[in-house]
This record gives C-alpha cells, sequence and structure tokens, in this order.
C-alpha cells in the first residue's frame, strides 16, 4: 500500500514541477506550428522548456506505474490499465518531440510540431478511454460476490 502512494505522491511532486518550470506547458504541447512553438521557447527559454520536458519523462511513468501497483492485473480493468499504460508511451514520444524542439528550434518544422500534437492526441484518447475503464472495472470488481478490498 505504502509503494502506491509513494508512486502517486511522486507523479504528483513531478507533476508540479513540470508546471513551476513552465506553467503553460500543455500550450507547449498544443502549439499549432513551430513559430507558435519558438514564440513558447521565448517565453520559457531553452533550460525551463527542457526541464519540463525531462520531467514529463519522468511524469509518464510515474503515473502508468501508480496504475499499474494501484489496478494491477485485476480482469475488470485489464483493458483500462492496457490503454493507460498505452497513454503513457504516447506521452513519451511527444515529450521526445517537445525536448528535441526545446534543443533545436531553429531546425524545428510544422511537421514535426505536426507529430507532437498526434502524439499528444493519442495521448489524451488512451489515457481517458483508459481511465474510464479503470474506473468501471475497479467499480464493478467492488460490486461482484466478495468484492475486491484491495482496490478501495
Amino acid at each position: 500500500m505504502r509503494r502506491r502512494w509513494a508512486l502517486a505522491g511522486a507523479a504528483a511532486l513531478v507533476g508540479l514541477a513540470i508546471l513551476a518550470a513552465a506553467p503553460n506547458y500543455l500550450d507547449v504541447q498544443r502549439s499549432a506550428d513551430a513559430d507558435r512553438f519558438r514564440s513558447l521557447l521565448d517565453e520559457y527559454g531553452e533550460f525551463r522548456l527542457a526541464s519540463a520536458a525531462v520531467l514529463d519523462f519522468a511524469f509518464a511513468v510515474l503515473y502508468a506505474a501508480t496504475v499499474v501497483a494501484v489496478v494491477g492485473g485485476r480482469p475488470q480493468a485489464r483493458l483500462g490499465v492496457g490503454l493507460v499504460v498505452l497513454g503513457a508511451i504516447f506521452d513519451e514520444v511527444e515529450n521526445a518531440f517537445v525536448l528535441r524542439g526545446a534543443l533545436g528550434a531553429d531546425s524545428l518544422s510544422d511537421g514535426a510540431v505536426d507529430w507532437m500534437r498526434r502524439f499528444g492526441t493519442l495521448k489524451s484518447i488512451s489515457l481517458i478511454l483508459g481511465v474510464a475503464l479503470v474506473i468501471v472495472g475497479v467499480v464493478r470488481a467492488r460490486r461482484e460476490p466478495g468484492g475486491d478490498p484491495a482496490v478501495a
């Protein structure tokens, strides 16, 4: 039980650190084009934006690990857990585009920003569906006879 809370706490702290480094980090990830990305880079600076991207690598690992630790392989929530992990993988690819853009903004293309946004969209879809299925799975597990107290 402590490990679950430690993972969740670490994820929360890393999330806060991302916001401290780049308060509008989501705007960076949703940049419409390379010029918008560069304007946000100018606002934050290379170091802060690169730091936020590196922290986001850790954040994706931590939120996926938290879901795996809390819900695990319970049959009712297995698909949801898989989608959260898939969302974290998409998040890592998106983070790689952000980091690459932060460190090489002069050569950043609109195409690269488009790919970053595509992976961000896939991340969002996977996470929304995954979390919804995890919640449904946990509720179903608790309602079954002899419900699963480990997910309470």
